[in-house]
């Protein structure tokens, strides 16, 4: 049975869902979801970990307009919340944007981070490969400009967009929620911010999978072999016919990927 709890980290409340016993297993979201991304992944793993997925200040249940988003925040957010909830070092698993923080966190707390699965994201790309976003980024250099054009894009064309990070587009209704405008001009603008983390990554020395569709438009898996090649400890995995929101899309091959790769003796 899921449970929801709540922790303060920093002066901001954090929700959590978790499920199961055992060893801690910390799921971070990316920019584009909220906790609901692992749903269909909590039956799978709860048997063998106790499961655990925030949202990350500003999203789903943990709402903040005020919330430092920049990537040097997000690691220290989840830091606190390993601290915070006493789990650490756990085992992390992180999707797009989460994926990078996860690498974040196991490069500047490595006490925090006992074993590490990285889906289909990585800080060296940290937006997806779309001309929107490169359009984005952009106009996103000119203060206050991005976030009023984003307020007259319909939520339509977002979902449209969102749906490019589908192999099969169809599947786009898994993603209940659209990110807020202000969710996504925030990722825009502090897309630089990710290279303080792209040095470090030499030394990451937790144990490290790399989880990969191989029809990723967003995020290619060209760039899992550039990212392969800057981390010490690693293996990469990828799954046929399947693109950016492996947790929505395969759900089963992706659990039993991590529940191999991290066993619980």
């Amino acid at each position: 049975m899921i449970r929801y709890a709540t922790v303060v980290v920093d002066g901001h409340t954090i929700s959590y869902a978790s499920e199961g016993a055992g060893e801690p297993l910390l799921l971070l979201h990316g920019v584009s979801a909220d906790h609901q991304i692992w749903s269909a992944l909590f039956p799978y793993l709860a048997g063998h970990f106790r499961v655990i997925a925030p949202d990350l200040p500003g999203a789903g249940r943990s709402p903040s307009d005020t919330i430092d988003r920049t990537p040097d925040a997000r690691v220290r957010q989840v830091a606190g919340l390993i601290a915070a909830l006493k789990i650490g070092p756990c085992r992390v698993v992180g999707c797009g944007t989460g994926a990078s923080i996860a690498l974040g966190l196991a490069a500047r707390h490595p006490d925090r981070v006992r074993a590490l699965v990285v889906l289909c994201g990585t800080p060296l790309h940290p937006l997806p490969a779309t001309r929107a976003v490169r359009f984005a980024r952009a106009i996103g250099r000119a203060p206050g400009l991005l976030a009023v054009l984003l307020a007259l894009v319909p939520r339509g064309l977002l979902r449209r967009t969102l749906a490019g990070g589908f192999a099969d587009p169809a599947r786009r209704a898994a993603l209940r929620d659209l990110p807020t405008r202000h969710t996504l001009a925030a990722a825009v603008r502090d897309g630089h911010g990710w290279r303080g983390i792209v040095a470090q990554l030499g030394s990451v020395r937790a144990p490290t999978l790399l989880v990969w569709g191989e029809r990723d438009a967003w995020c290619p898996l060209e760039y899992a072999e550039q990212l392969r090649r800057l981390l010490p400890v690693v293996q990469l995995k990828t799954i046929s016919d399947a693109g950016h929101f492996l947790p929505l899309e395969r759900p089963l091959e992706l659990a039993e990927i991590i529940r191999a790769f991290l066993p619980t003796r």
